[in-house]
């Protein structure tokens, strides 16, 4: 078996284990997220994508060959329906070197995208330096690079507090009704997070973020 090069995508979701052994979700519950997660997939056949998960780490690889980056489409239709479930994740993407099978998945692109999730602290899913790398095919064979094209892409922003590149999926949440239940589990998980101490870390970034969203798209905060 040899390596390949993949963008790789790991992700913990966050309050997982809390949310089974509470039975916030009940099994079938689980079962039919993972199912939905698994629509999505077949809705990017032409990204190449395998997805592995065990209990609340989530690893997703693609073999992007097509001539734009819609895996970031993708991991935020991924975000979104995890918050129709009330779930949030932290993680990251990378670019480098990974054996993906159904039966098993490892490699140093894992190795650090394991690590760079330990440095995203917040629920949200940054971006490394290394999808660089890969170029980019553009309309008459010319190319730029994934850093280049971050700083244009509607998904993605870079956090002041740390200069991360990192996938912005709540600024979608107002676009389609179909987002309703998604943005109002949000609100509820913050209203919830920031009234809990030991939870108020994990929502308070969420908290700001979504602030500054309500405010420009409606005047309103959350109270």
């Amino acid at each position: 078996m040899l390596y390949e090069k993949r963008i790789v995508c790991y992700f913990d979701i966050l309050g997982f284990g809390s949310t089974v052994c509470d039975k916030k979700l009940t099994a079938e519950n689980i079962e039919e997220l993972f199912n939905e997660i698994g629509i999505i997939i077949a809705e990017y056949e032409q990204d190449h994508i395998q997805i592995s998960h065990f209990s609340d780490s989530v690893v997703i690889s693609i073999k992007n060959e097509t001539a734009s980056p819609t895996q970031l489409r993708f991991i935020v239709n991924v975000l979104i329906k995890l918050l129709e479930y009330k779930l949030t994740a932290r993680g990251s993407i990378v670019y480098g070197e990974i054996v993906h099978t159904k039966k098993n998945v490892y490699g140093p692109a894992l190795v650090k995208a394991v690590e760079l999730e330990k440095k995203a602290i917040y629920p949200r899913i940054i971006l490394d330096e290394s999808l660089d790398e890969q170029p980019l095919p553009t309309i008459g064979n010319a190319q730029i690079n994934y850093r280049d094209f971050f700083n244009n892409f509607k998904f993605v922003k870079t956090d002041i507090t740390d200069n991360q590149f990192y996938i912005d999926y709540i600024g979608e949440l107002n676009k389609k009704e179909t987002y309703k239940t998604a943005r109002n589990n949000l609100e509820e998980l913050i209203r919830s997070g920031v009234k809990q101490i030991k939870l108020f870390d994990k929502y308070e970034w969420l908290r700001i973020k979504y602030e500054d969203f309500r405010k420009q798209e409606t005047g309103q905060s959350i109270k």
